[in-house]
């Protein structure tokens, strides 16, 4: 090209190089790894439901709830291993996460919770017609 006149590397210079470019793309490769999951998932679902934008699946709230319990009280859940339902004190935080304990004496005494649901992306819905209704509208056929 020019008067740019090429020479072939020597040996440091190349290990140099090949160093720099393995440390840049091993950082790349983990955050790339990172974001494709997400990515993939975005492109899926912007196929599926077309042109609209990306939208947060929580919301934003103009007073954050640092500190303050969204909901909480009693539920029956189910058991698979043993067929059995339980009751049990449910519990959501300001961090939208569902935790459930055997009891509300077990929350109160603040024992670690039996379980715990990350809600994003879930629907609360507090009537059986509710379900009904959300049930008979995802099913592909005929509609009520």
């Amino acid at each position: 090209m020019g008067d740019v006149i090429s020479s072939h590397l020597d040996e440091g210079r190349r290990e140099l190089i090949s160093a720099q470019t393995r440390e840049v793309m091993g950082e790349f490769g983990r955050l790339y790894e990172q974001q494709y999951a997400v990515a993939l998932f975005n492109k899926v679902r912007f196929d599926i439901e077309g042109g609209a934008g990306p939208q947060p699946q929580l919301l934003h709230r103009k007073i954050p709830l640092e500190n303050k319990s969204i909901f909480s009280g009693s539920l029956f859940h189910y058991l698979e291993e043993n067929k059995k339902w339980r009751n049990r004190f449910v519990f959501v935080p300001d961090s939208y996460n569902l935790n459930y304990y055997d009891s509300k004496a077990a929350h109160d005494r603040h024992l670690h919770p039996k379980g715990t649901i990350n809600c994003a992306g879930y629907k609360v819905l507090t009537s059986m017609e509710q379900y009904l209704d959300l049930f008979s509208s995802s099913l592909p056929g005929e509609r009520r």
